[in-house]
């Protein structure tokens, strides 16, 4: 026999459930990738303040004060009032930037007359941080001299953004733009002596973490490069990336980066930044 049941015990079991569903979403709250900036270097200290937070330390970077980790949502504004902490931002995402398809830019700069006075970029060390290289390219296999691959944690960057139909070995197009080899072969690059070194960070989509572009950029410091290419964009202004160029540039190295995919619009990061030198696109007509 079914009966009515008072009102008291239905408000106790809807008081009830509401607690589980608290708890439960308590405790499948979602980490947020983050980059976290701290104001003291202390390694362990650094560690500790994540770990007491809930958090996984992901990388621990040497060009900048700061580490990328991932932190449950719940504990980020908590952790921001530390005094230890000097900033929290989103490891945010940065894509490829469009790019154009033949070398008739190359000319229309100016740079056959410079080639012709021997001018060729010879002695000129530029990492192009992008989606990787096809370094057995003819004209890119005598100019690529290494790199590093910071997607997949190896030291082979070849560049998989050619997969598909729809994909268009982004890294391998730009390293080509850059510096793609007079053999009286295939397309001529801007600088065609200069020694490409291929860091990637972004993956075969076109698409990588600031925390990855960090580490790229920290890669260049470290191996004393002379000009870091980023043809890469993101709408997000990042403190964390903001310091990195700024310390790249501070070391003496030219940084370059694509003005974004906005077509006209305003200029994304890095681009944007004081310390890096935007570059933009024109159509050939």
């Amino acid at each position: 026999m079914f009966h009515c049941v008072s009102l008291r015990i239905i408000k106790n079991i809807v008081l009830i459930f509401c607690a589980i569903l608290v708890i439960n979403g308590t405790a499948l709250a979602a980490d947020r990738d983050v980059i976290v900036g701290f104001h003291q270097s202390d390694v362990t200290a650094k560690e500790k303040l994540i770990h007491d937070n809930g958090g996984k330390l992901k990388k621990d970077f040497h060009l900048i004060n700061a580490v990328s980790a991932s932190v449950p949502e719940a504990n980020i504004e908590k952790m921001k009032k530390d005094q230890r902490i000097k900033y929290i931002v989103n490891d945010s995402i940065f894509s490829a930037a469009d790019e154009y398809s033949s070398s008739w830019g190359v000319q229309y700069i100016g740079s056959q007359p410079v080639h012709t006075q021997g001018i060729n970029g010879a002695g000129v060390k530029i990492a192009v941080l992008d989606t990787g290289i096809d370094y057995n390219h003819s004209d890119l296999k005598n100019i690529y001299k290494g790199g590093y691959d910071f997607i997949n944690n190896d030291p082979d960057p070849w560049d998989d953004n050619c997969l598909s139909y729809f994909q268009t070995c982004h890294g391998t197009h730009v390293s080509g733009i850059i510096a793609a080899e007079q053999n009286d072969f295939g397309v001529i690059g801007v600088a065609p002596g200069a020694s490409i070194y291929a860091v990637k960070v972004l993956d075969a989509g076109g698409f990588g973490a600031a925390s990855l572009v960090i580490a790229g950029i920290e890669w260049a410091v470290a191996n004393d490069m002379n000009i870091i290419s980023m043809s890469l964009a993101s709408d997000e202004d990042n403190a964390a990336v903001l310091e990195a160029v700024n310390a790249a540039y501070n070391s003496g190295i030219l940084l370059v980066a694509a003005g974004g995919n906005t077509d006209g619009g305003s200029v994304q990061y890095p681009a944007a930044y004081d310390s890096v030198i935007a570059v933009a696109a024109i159509d050939q007509a």
